[in-house]
Formats: structure tokens, sequence, C-alpha cells
């Protein structure tokens, strides 16, 4: 359980946020044209260069927080670097079929969230490292 009190916990709520902003952009790249790919892997860029100063400024510049950030660098660039089309993005997502693994879409209404289920498991590895107790912990949040 998360503890209020404890002055790392703000610290733990900006690493969840940060990872949450990178989770939505990953989610958007597996429906992505290759474009729009780049546009979001510039900023998880950002973003990931922000977690790197979390954990440098207030985690002790934990070695495995330093190596989970870089696999999930490493996973988003992955992600990213599938080549599709504008046109076959769109009429993918149309469809309801991935435009990179051809698997039906995850949709889910109540966040109106369109994604692919198989495509986002590349970032899954990395996420789970970080919301780890030996990472930012935020697992607790």
């Amino acid at each position: 359980m998360l503890d209020l009190d404890n002055p790392m916990t703000r610290h733990r709520f900006r690493a969840a946020a940060l990872d949450g902003m990178i989770l939505e952009r990953a989610k958007l790249m597996t429906i992505a044209s290759t474009e729009g790919r780049y546009i979001l892997l510039q900023d998880c860029q950002m973003r990931l260069e922000r977690m790197r100063q979390l954990n440098d400024e207030h985690f002790k510049a934990s070695p495995f927080v330093s190596a989970a950030i870089h696999e999930l660098e490493t996973a988003i660039q992955t992600l990213a670097g599938s080549d599709v089309c504008e046109s076959s993005a769109a009429q993918a997502e149309a469809m309801g079929i991935c435009p990179v693994c051809g698997t039906e879409l995850t949709r889910i209404k109540t966040y109106l969230s369109i994604f692919c289920s198989p495509c986002l498991e590349t970032v899954s590895s990395a996420r789970r490292k970080l919301e780890s107790g030996e990472g930012f912990g935020t697992w607790a949040i």
C-alpha cells in the first residue's frame, strides 16, 4: 500500500503519470501511420528523458530503473519502427484490424481507446519492471 506521507510518494506519482502518458502514446502507435508513429516516438523520447531525470534526482540513479527505461525506449522504438502508410492505417482501423500484425484491434468503449494488444505487448515487460518495487514502485498506486 502506498504511504501518502512518505516523501517519495510524489515522485512515484510523477513516474506513474509519465508511464501513463507513454502507454497512451504506445497504444496510438499500434494503429498509426509511419509518420504518426514518428511524431509519437518523439513525444515518448521526451517523456523517457523526464523519467531518466526523475531517476537521477529522486531514485538515487538506480541502475535497475535506468536499465528498465532503456529497455522501454528500445521497445518504443521497435513499436514505432513498423512501416504503415496513412491509407493502410485508416483502412485497418476502420476494419478493426491491426495494420502491422493483422490481429483484431482491442476497443475499450468506456475510454474510447482502440489499440492492438499483441503489438502493445512490445512495451509490457519494461513497464512491469518500472512499476515494480525495484523500479519506481508505482504498482502500489
